[in-house]
């Protein structure tokens, strides 16, 4: 018995970015505008050029990467494997061996890890937060703790209460799973 899930960016990452982007070139705009009245000349268009389609480029950029970003998720009987393309080459994979326990809870993106993406903070805990409000909490018998957002977690828990073996405890949160 095995989970798969695809996560990919919240959509409204994905509206923020591109309003940020279409604000910070109005400002670049402007900006150029002004600075062209100041001087009582021409509009230049060099010194429009070069900030607006260096702003497009990396603006451009940062959103097609956050848009083509996905979360794969496998739980399987050996463990429990993220990758967060584009940025992970292959996956992390945390072996049943490695995680003493494992806690079905719902996950807070902002209030717990500041936001999406790989998350760090400052107690030994890495966020895997892209989509989904629910998630798992694998507690590492190094004492790390790694949180992976799941949107389906009707099947995740019932894959992981399944596959999980004996000598690692399950824990379940939600109160709307429980059986």
């Amino acid at each position: 018995m095995t989970f798969t899930e695809h996560q990919h960016a919240p959509r409204i990452m994905n509206w923020a970015l591109l309003g940020a982007g279409v604000i910070s070139l109005a400002f670049i705009i402007f900006t150029a505008a002004l600075l062209a009245l100041d001087r009582q000349a021409a509009f230049v268009l060099d010194e429009l050029l070069i900030p607006v389609g260096l702003h497009v480029v990396v603006v451009g950029f940062v959103w097609v990467l956050m848009w083509r970003s996905t979360l794969h998720l496998d739980i399987t009987t050996t463990g429990v494997q993220v990758r967060f393309a584009p940025f992970h080459r292959t996956p992390r994979i945390f072996a049943w061996s490695d995680i003493e326990r494992v806690i079905v809870r719902p996950v807070s993106p902002f209030g717990e890890f500041g936001g999406w993406g790989i998350r760090w903070n400052f107690s030994k805990i890495t966020g895997y937060v892209w989509r989904g409000k629910t998630g798992i909490d694998l507690r590492m018998r190094d004492g790390r703790r790694i949180v992976i957002t799941i949107e389906d977690i009707t099947t995740a828990s019932d894959v992981i209460r399944a596959v999980v073996p004996t000598g690692v405890e399950y824990e379940q949160r939600i109160p709307a799973l429980k059986h």
